[in-house]
């Protein structure tokens, strides 16, 4: 089933309005800083936080009357979104103009057509608003080929139930399949499904298993692989269930071209993508591994090394470091608690990108957050140590580029990214459409702006 999505806003973290009528000045004077040639930004965008919701342009030019709605979200960015009171949405184009009278309660972008929710059922319509499958199913995901794959019972209860197939002329046909559980997407023609036992298997588009074989887990073909958990561990297969990594590994995971496993000794194994083969092992475990982009980082008791899947060392820290994906390339590391600058940018080489601060948020192309966070010490009587009292209501982020140079000081209370291009600011009283470098195109004041309500 395609995951149905709400408006996605970066969550409000913090109570409290302290925006001073000088900083209010400050915004406004920003409001008119307007940046021409913004023809590179995609838009329209939903600017949602707190009272304001609205479609606007590029430019930040409304295009939907901001009193209009009390929620928005994209349903296939930059041409169709969903507009309304949170349960009751109707369906806008990119220019905000109403395309039917239907309603819904979600919806969410299938390829060719538009699955929606009403009433805790299921069903279809097409780019132009119009209802192609009514909403009487329980589930429903297409099967990629002009037909669906749904369920007409209860997909939360512990009775399975049967799996049925619509065709392209709306006919519905029962399977033999039975299934409990929501529906996932049909990737390459397969389709990942719970059996009555609770154990997973796999059907192709029409409903039809696709061959022998269940797995205490089953995750979505790519690129005719998926991974499979059996009884003795991981693995992967392919499209026809045969095994192109076996599975006896107690822990994998996919990077960009490879496998990285765990064998049951602790021991690293990479393995090529496409042919299986081993392209790295390392023995003298045990060892903790995960992913973080395109690299591995990979842990023992007395370090955490930053690895390609060729086996090269980009980077070193301590036993306790994190390692996660940053942009184009490069990587996150953080080294220590939250009381102290602990985290820095990576380079794709390994070198050091940027100086320390306390915590860093990837946003979009060679664009991250940084926070700052107000503390007092003191002693736990139960942890017998040192211990911090935080006070979330002074968390802010500010903006900084790939190479670690300062672009907008940490004074937001959030900061998100629409897209490459344009960024979401919000204050305690306000919030601007802005481009990457931070620089605001318009600013929309808001009683309730990161509130917490």
């Amino acid at each position: 089933m395609p995951a149905l999505r709400g408006r996605g806003m970066v969550c409000k973290l913090i109570a409290g309005r302290e925006v001073t009528g000088v900083l209010r000045r400050v915004l406004a004077l920003l409001a008119a800083l307007v940046l021409f040639g913004a023809a590179t930004a995609e838009g329209p965008y939903c600017v949602v936080e707190g009272s304001v919701a609205l479609l606007a342009d590029a430019s930040g030019r409304a295009l939907t009357d901001p009193g209009a709605y009390r929620d928005l979200f994209p349903v296939r960015p930059g041409s169709l979104y969903a507009a309304g009171d949170p349960g009751d949405y109707a369906l806008l184009d990119a220019s905000g103009r109403v395309l039917s009278d239907e309603r819904f309660d979600m919806i969410d972008d299938a390829g060719d057509a538009l699955v929606f929710r009403r009433g805790q059922r299921y069903g279809a319509m097409d780019a132009q608003g119009r209802v192609i499958l009514e909403p009487v199913w329980t589930q429903l995901t297409p099967d990629g080929a002009g037909g669906w794959l749904a369920l007409a019972d209860s997909a939360v209860d512990e009775i399975p139930d049967a799996l049925v197939h619509i065709g392209a002329d709306g006919g519905a046909v029962e399977t033999d399949a039975l299934v409990l559980g929501r529906l996932r997407a049909v990737r390459e023609d397969r389709m990942a499904c719970a059996g009555p036992d609770g154990r997973f298997f796999y059907v192709d588009g029409t409903g039809a298993q696709a061959f022998p074989g269940t797995w205490r887990a089953a995750g979505d073909f790519a690129g005719g692989r998926a991974i499979v958990t059996g009884d003795g561990g991981s693995g992967v297969i392919d499209r026809e269930g045969r095994a192109v990594i076996e599975p006896v590994y107690r822990f994998l995971a996919e990077l960009e071209d490879a496998y990285a496993a765990v064998d049951a000794d602790g021991g690293l194994i990479v393995f090529d993508r496409d042919s299986g083969a081993a392209r790295l092992t390392l023995s003298g475990g045990p060892l903790d591994v995960r992913v973080a982009g395109t690299a591995l980082a990979v842990s023992d008791e007395r370090e955490t090394k930053l690895m390609s899947t060729d086996g090269r060392v980009l980077c070193r820290a301590s036993a306790a470091a994190v390692f996660e994906a940053g942009e184009g390339g490069q990587f996150i590391a953080t080294d220590g608690a939250m009381d102290g600058e602990v985290s820095w940018l990576v380079n794709p080489d390994g070198s050091r990108a940027s100086g320390d601060f306390r915590r860093l948020l990837p946003l979009c192309a060679d664009r991250y957050a940084w926070m700052t966070l107000s503390g007092t010490a003191y002693h736990s009587d139960a942890l017998d140590d040192a211990a911090t009292a935080w006070d979330y209501r002074s968390l802010r982020w500010g903006l900084m580029d790939g190479g670690g140079r300062t672009l907008l000081p940490a004074r937001y209370r959030s900061i998100r990214a629409l897209d490459d291009e344009r960024l979401l600011l919000v204050t305690d009283d306000a919030v601007a459409l802005a481009n990457r470098n931070g620089r605001a195109l318009h600013v929309w004041f808001s009683d309730e702006a990161s509130s917490g309500e």
